[in-house]
């Protein structure tokens, strides 16, 4: 017949017994004396045995009970070095976080984001995987994932941090070999550079109101790299479409682009931060999602920051 007793009732006939006393067992652990007396008999019950020889003045191991002892008190010590362990982990900045983010989106902006906690805490190393595609984050075994836009369905926390538009840009060089483009609606006669695999470029005009939504029927590069897009609007092979925060660098600038249609902007995109627990953290985990919130972001984001 298979026992069903249990591991804490196991670790206090093992305190006892290392105690010889019920009574300093009790005070160690902080069980009534009563209770701790009842779980070792209920032990005693599953075992189907006597453990141990007790009365009001006389505590000893009956030849079983020693025998049990010697077996259960390596595991226990195990148990509890485990424990406490576990317990340091989780109190002490150091060990690896495992985080998956966009490549453009970090190679632009978020891998100062990294940079800045790594300085902030030596002790803790990352390892960063950049992808584009919805990986499986339990799969992987991910700690922390990054997300722009709309959201699978997911049991992980999903925390909202920040917003940016996508904008529209072209070199120079495109633009003044072409008439001056006062609407939206102009950009059909043109050569346009799609950075991913959209249908269309819906914008909205931050002045007025007017809503436009530009059909993507036919398209002189379609490419899933938004840096791909760049550099081809650079080349002045067309317009493009693009994230915000791409202008708070250098890079369009020396690349000779420029926005086009400044008033016009498509519907801001979310950055969102996820991970599976909120009550279960280590410190090295806390830490970093505290220092996501509050990082200094660039102006593309900071006015549409989420509190």
């Amino acid at each position: 017949m298979r026992s069903h007793y249990s591991l804490d009732d196991m670790r206090l006939f093992v305190k006892a017994a290392a105690c010889q006393s019920l009574t300093q067992a009790a005070e160690i652990t902080g069980i009534p004396l009563a209770t701790l007396s009842r779980r070792i008999k209920n032990l005693e019950v599953q075992l189907q045995c006597r453990l141990l020889n007790r009365s009001a003045h006389y505590f000893s191991l009956t030849k079983e009970g020693k025998s049990y002892f010697s077996l259960c008190q390596p595991l226990i010590q195990e148990l509890e070095q485990a424990q406490a362990q576990t317990d340091h982990q989780k109190q002490t900045l150091t060990g690896k976080i495992r985080i998956t983010a966009p490549v453009n989106m970090t190679q632009e902006w978020l891998k100062r984001c990294f940079y800045d906690f790594m300085k902030r805490y030596p002790e803790v190393q990352l390892e960063l995987v950049l992808s584009n595609e919805l990986e499986n984050l339990v799969l992987k075994e991910f700690d922390i994932a990054f997300r722009v836009g709309e959201l699978p369905d997911s049991e992980w926390i999903a925390r909202k941090l920040w917003q940016t538009p996508f904008v529209l840009c072209a070199s120079e060089m495109y633009l003044s070999q072409h008439d001056p483009i006062q609407h939206p609606q102009q950009l059909s006669h043109h050569k346009l550079i799609a950075a991913s695999h959209t249908t269309s470029w819906a914008m909205t005009n931050s002045k007025s109101g007017e809503r436009f939504n530009l059909p993507l029927e036919e398209t002189a590069l379609t490419v899933n790299d938004i840096h791909v897009a760049r550099d081809a609007a650079a080349e002045g092979l067309g317009i493009t479409w693009m994230p915000a925060y791409y202008f708070e660098t250098d890079a369009l600038t020396q690349a000779g682009l420029t926005r086009l249609l400044p008033d016009w902007a498509g519907e801001a995109k979310s950055l969102w931060m996820m991970y599976r627990d909120r009550t279960m953290l280590s410190a090295r985990m806390k830490a970093f999602i505290e220092h996501v919130q509050y990082l200094e972001v660039p102006p593309a984001f900071r006015t549409s920051r989420v509190k």
